[in-house]
């Protein structure tokens, strides 16, 4: 279990099979191809920025919300705003979201996983579709990441969006944020010891530090990543 960043070669647009930018499935899977591949983010000096934790999982014990962070769970759009509330209650300040920021949800995975007996393990790897927790396909909550115009999102479950997916929607947030604004995802961080400072502190954003590999048509890299209060 690695923290890793989905670059911007890893998915497409289903429907279409277009990449960021229109890069169609042939250029990217052609022999040798380098484009979009995470060198680039490598060469820009990594990924650097004012990151925003949003503890769903903090809030969720809070209210006594129980859920299996290794199984299905959709997060909706009411209840991210419901956990932004809770975490400005804790801080008695608003949480601000600037552009360019960097969101971080934290669902708990990780956590739960380290849990599993080896045989709970196996099980869960072998289920077909993969089940995960994260955050709902629903189109309140793609508007408001566009309208926060997050550089980049992460968190502690595997996909960051939850899977399977909803099946009333008509798109995933992996097509959307990779193939069409552009945007990383990262997945699987280690969100534990950051979510108990941040709410010692009562303080939500820090800065991000994380240098991708430089891996010449690289689909994703492994994170390298580290929180700074």
């Amino acid at each position: 279990m690695t923290p890793q960043w989905d670059g911007l070669r890893h998915f497409a647009y289903q429907k279409e099979q277009l990449f960021y930018n229109g890069h169609s499935k042939s250029a990217i899977m052609a022999p040798g191809s380098e484009t979009l591949g995470v060198q680039n983010m490598s060469a820009q000096g990594g990924i650097a920025g004012r990151g925003v934790l949003v503890d769903y999982c903090s809030y969720a014990g809070a209210i006594g919300k129980q859920y299996d962070a290794t199984k299905h769970h959709a997060i909706a759009f009411e209840e991210i705003m419901a956990c932004i509330k809770y975490q400005e209650d804790i801080s008695g300040k608003q949480m601000v979201f600037l552009p360019g920021d960097i969101l971080i949800m934290r669902c708990g995975y990780t956590r739960r996983y380290l849990t599993l007996t080896p045989a709970e393990e196996e099980i869960a790897g072998k289920k077909l579709p993969p089940q995960t927790c994260g955050i709902k396909q629903d189109t309140q909550t793609l508007k408001w990441l566009w309208d926060h115009r997050f550089s980049a999102v992460a968190g502690d479950s595997p996909s960051f969006e939850a899977f399977p997916h909803d099946p009333n929607a008509d798109f995933l947030f992996h097509e959307v944020l990779l193939a069409g604004w552009g945007c990383p995802i990262g997945e699987m961080l280690w969100l534990e010891d950051l979510a108990e400072t941040c709410k010692q502190k009562g303080r939500w954003s820090f800065f991000v530090a994380s240098s991708p590999l430089n891996v010449i048509g690289g689909v994703g890299s492994p994170a390298n990543v580290m929180a700074i209060l």
